[in-house]
């Protein structure tokens, strides 16, 4: 992986993104501070892999930056809910707090 600055990384876009092309990641960073990260384009196969990449390539949707251990995931316990508490009521009332935070 290599680094780059804001300033080198504007004066040399093109050749950055012709590695980037080649598998090169690259981090940009403003004053020593790491800010962003360009990475190689990886289009998205299967069913709806044509509609997610036509939402990547229009700005809309950011892919995930890291590819998610399925088996992990699944074998993961789940929180539970307290004793008594019926989760639909819990969902509807998790809602009305975070409205009245945004209102």
């Amino acid at each position: 992986m290599k680094t780059k600055g804001v300033s080198e990384a504007r004066a040399n876009l093109s050749a950055l993104l012709k590695e980037v092309r080649q598998g090169e990641t690259i981090v940009i960073t403003n004053r020593g501070v790491p800010v962003a990260q360009i990475v190689p384009y990886t289009p998205i196969d299967g069913e709806d892999g044509e509609r997610i990449n036509a939402l990547v390539a229009n700005g809309l949707l950011i892919p995930p930056r890291n590819r998610m251990d399925v088996e992990e995931f699944l074998a993961t316990p789940r929180p539970k809910l307290p004793e008594g508490v019926d989760l639909s009521k819990y969902v509807i009332e998790e809602r009305e707090e975070s409205e009245e935070r945004f209102t």
